[in-house]
């Protein structure tokens, strides 16, 4: 039950201290510590949280530019500061389950930065009149109720499992606490600081309009060169993550005034539209039509939902409390008569090494 991290630094240290007082000539060899293989599990979920980031912004810089982008996009590593904050307070520490609670809500917390950012962006530009902290507070206003109630709805599921009983239960229950905490603030976020933002730095633009040729100015330069000394810094302190994290925003930095700003003004200026106007004519062909009509399309959905229940009664899904994945260790077992010396032993031993290297290879890091 001990933490496995932990056990595996102070038995690596414990050898380490040991050495000085061991035999001239032995060699103490670690060997079944999975704690490299959680350590790079646990680095990988936070790349993917990272990168998840990322593409969430870049995606919503094609829908409300790049300016609104980054204030939904914060809400994502404020949701989960806070939440982060809050975790030692139930005891927490950061563990695989936590790290793939903050996954699965990578994608929901700015669900709600996107509602207040875009009502207070339409009500902007809908109301020349209006400054911007009015229209920040009017459409904060607006959408609290259904934004609270979608939020609810989404945490809702998640509140039996703090209750499953069992050891499975106390495994589980680090899920649904780290679920709720990060939605409740991802409404803080949407709440109090979305509308801040979009009074510090929200102003009125016009997408349809030519977009002007970028230019280098000095506070974008100097920017950018604090970015890069941070990451020199992080390369030479050895902290790669740090300096690739830089590089990584100094490329989506030039990318954006270069690239991605005739991107996104072509994209709102004809594809946009279109899926506007596309979505429009359907939902007008499903409202607008007959009684029939109407009819016919609930029908239609009330047989494909019980179709959907007939199918997964008829044909049951295979259950498995864990998916099975291939092994990553391999025991091979040599015996040899009693009495064997050692060092036959260890020249068979070697022998049956190289033939195991031969087929997996050496320093395979699958195995």
């Amino acid at each position: 039950g001990e933490n496995l991290l932990d056990a595996s630094d102070k038995i690596h240290q414990l050898v380490k201290d040991s050495e000085s007082s061991l035999p001239k000539g032995l060699k103490i060899t670690i060997t079944g510590d999975s704690s490299n293989e959680t350590r790079t599990t646990l680095n990988d979920l936070i790349n993917t949280i990272i990168i998840g980031f990322l593409l969430v912004t870049l995606i919503l810089m094609f829908f409300m530019g790049t300016t609104n982008a980054l204030f939904v996009g914060l809400s994502v590593p404020l949701s989960m500061f806070l939440a982060f904050i809050m975790l030692p307070l139930f005891g927490f520490s950061l563990n695989m389950i936590v790290l793939f609670a903050f996954l699965l809500a990578l994608g929901i917390v700015v669900d709600d930065a996107i509602v207040v950012i875009e009502n207070t962006h339409r009500l902007l530009h809908e109301h020349p009149n209006l400054s911007t902290a009015k229209a920040a507070k009017f459409a904060a206003g607006e959408v609290f109720i259904p934004v609270l109630a979608g939020t609810l709805t989404t945490v809702a599921p998640f509140v039996p499992l703090m209750f499953w009983p069992g050891i499975v239960g106390s495994f589980m229950f680090y899920l649904p606490v780290t679920l709720i905490l990060t939605l409740g603030a991802s409404l803080i976020v949407a709440f109090v600081m979305n509308p801040v933002f979009a009074v510090s730095f929200m102003e009125r633009e016009e997408h349809l309009d030519k977009v002007e040729k970028p230019q280098l100015t000095r506070n974008f330069l100097l920017g950018m060169g604090g970015l890069l000394l941070v990451a020199i810094g992080g390369y030479l302190s050895g902290s790669t993550f740090v300096g690739n994290l830089m590089i990584t925003i100094i490329v989506l930095c030039f990318l954006d005034k270069y690239v991605f700003v005739y991107m996104i003004a072509g994209f709102q200026r004809s594809l946009l539209p279109r899926l506007q106007n596309g979505y429009a004519r359907l939902v007008e062909l499903a409202v607008g039509g007959t009684v029939w009509r109407q009819l016919a399309i609930v029908g239609g959905l009330l047989v494909l939902f019980v179709l959907s229940i007939v199918a997964v009664g008829a044909r049951k899904p295979k259950v498995d409390f864990f998916p099975s994945g291939d092994p990553k260790f391999i025991y091979t077992y040599l015996r040899m008569p009693v009495g064997t010396r050692v060092e036959v032993t260890d020249s068979i031993t070697r022998i049956l090494e190289n033939r195991v290297y031969k087929v997996i290879g050496r320093n395979n890091p699958d195995v």
